[in-house]
């Protein structure tokens, strides 16, 4: 099965016929969910080099996210 590039698939889920708006909206999500996945991916990096560091043990990435949630 072929992947389908975010544009492909936007098109397939929001035909042409469909309003711009709605369209430029999916696009700006999910840009907006890969720059934080992005962040979040950078951020678990750091926090695993400086346990590293100074000699701790690392989080999995899973219990990582939930203590992060869990401060902001």
């Amino acid at each position: 099965m072929k992947k389908l590039t975010i544009e492909e698939a936007i098109n397939r889920e929001f035909p042409l016929d469909k309003s711009y708006a709605e369209r430029e909206a999916m696009f700006v999500g999910i840009e907006w969910q890969k720059e934080k996945s992005y962040d979040l991916m950078q951020q678990y990096a750091e926090f695993c080099i400086e346990c590293n560091r100074i000699k701790l043990p690392v989080l999995s990435a899973r219990s990582w996210y939930k203590h992060l949630n869990n401060i902001k």
